[in-house]
């Protein structure tokens, strides 16, 4: 389902049904050949689609060359069908002692159809500079064109490898959230990069720029596998610019974080501020603070701000049976321009109570309060 789970479910694939199989062979020392195969089906549309591919990629010193082919097949919303077949190239190389990675990758769809908006054809241009250690800055300039829609998007951000084989991405992005009103970056693991042993510091830009587009493009449910989410370049009806950056602070028992970020689109303009602390008291006691404030301004004239100001406490010693949680909301909204304004506070807390009695007894305690007062005005 579309709102399945408690917003950890991707929102590229949400209300979607996905099987599939994919594998890697190493032939020999420098040649590598990976495959993928897979069927889905967007579930409240009933479009469906299957992807296969092969890929063959072969590394030689400082350089990698790949090649491959990509068959799509897919059947729309509206009963069309929207089938590619593509040819894959890519080449990489690294100069500067491995301090610069300069690459470029193509899609180029050969058949004689009408393309797939998520699959046309596509090049990308791209350079990745180690900044310190297994923490890159990336600059990628994508462009995409098909019978309905030429594209192209600018991106600007930070890559991280935690470990051997992970990669990290930083980039600003818009995507479905707890908070659709927020602008993210789509980075789950690491939202900061080290400047020295207290400071972190983050940055990503994305443009997304539409260059032309067919009449077609203007009802999305007859271009899109699933409706409900942006095509895989460029837009439908919202190209957009967006930007971000944050400084954090971590030394002994604290942490501060603070975030900015900025997006400007044909629909709607927004502006986030986020900042955060918590201090650890000892083994086992923290205490927390933070705010958010969001801001929306739609193209219709429609004005919504978020401001949500949170106060946190945990105590849980190893040395005790005991542990309580506390969380304290004061939320603060307002909405104006639509058929009717609205201001609304709340106040928000949640407290729990645990007890471990033993291996195989616990007593536990739940207990949350809400208070919501609303003004509306036709």
């Amino acid at each position: 389902e579309q709102t399945f789970g408690l917003g950890n479910q991707s929102a590229l694939e949400a209300g979607t049904r996905k099987i599939g199989l994919e594998g890697e062979y190493r032939w020999r020392e420098g040649l590598l050949l990976r495959g993928q195969a897979f069927e889905q089906t967007a579930l409240a549309e009933g479009s469906k689609r299957q992807v296969v591919n092969a890929l063959g990629e072969w590394r030689r010193d400082t350089t990698k060359f790949s090649t491959g082919l990509q068959a799509v097949a897919e059947e729309n919303a509206s009963g069309d069908s929207a089938d590619a077949t593509q040819l894959l190239f890519g080449v990489a190389r690294n100069v500067y002692n491995n301090k610069l990675m300069l690459r470029a990758d193509a899609e180029l769809d050969v058949s004689s159809g009408a393309g797939n908006t998520d699959y046309p054809s596509r090049a990308i241009f791209g350079a990745e500079y180690e900044v310190f250690n297994e923490v890159n800055l990336i600059a990628e300039q994508e462009l995409t064109w098909g019978d309905d829609r030429d594209t192209q998007d600018t991106r600007f951000g930070v890559r991280a490898r935690p470990w051997t084989g992970g990669d990290v991405n930083s980039f600003v992005t818009q995507a479905q959230g707890e908070n659709g009103r927020r602008l993210f970056a789509t980075t789950g693991l690491l939202q900061q990069w080290r400047i020295n042993e207290r400071w972190l510091y983050d940055v990503g830009f994305d443009r997304v720029q539409t260059l032309s587009q067919s009449g077609a493009a203007d009802e999305p449910r007859d271009l899109l596998f699933n409706p409900n989410v942006p095509p895989a370049s460029g837009s439908i009806d919202n190209d957009f610019t967006a930007f971000f950056t944050g400084f954090g602070y971590r030394h002994d028992a604290w942490d501060v974080s603070s975030r900015f970020e900025w997006h400007a689109g044909d629909v709607e303009d927004k502006w986030n501020v986020l900042l955060g602390a918590n201090h650890q008291l000892a083994e086992g006691r923290v205490v927390s603070a933070s705010m958010s404030w969001l801001n929306e301004e739609s193209s219709s004239g429609v004005i919504q701000d978020n401001l949500d100001l949170r106060v946190g406490a945990a105590w849980r010693p190893f040395d005790s049976a005991w542990s309580f949680l506390n969380r304290t909301d004061m939320v603060f909204e307002r909405r104006e321009g639509a058929a009717f304004d609205t201001r609304t506070r709340k106040w928000v807390n949640n407290f729990n109570a645990n007890y471990k009695a033993g291996l195989k007894h616990q007593l536990a305690l739940q207990v949350g309060f809400k208070y919501v007062v609303e003004n509306i005005d036709e």
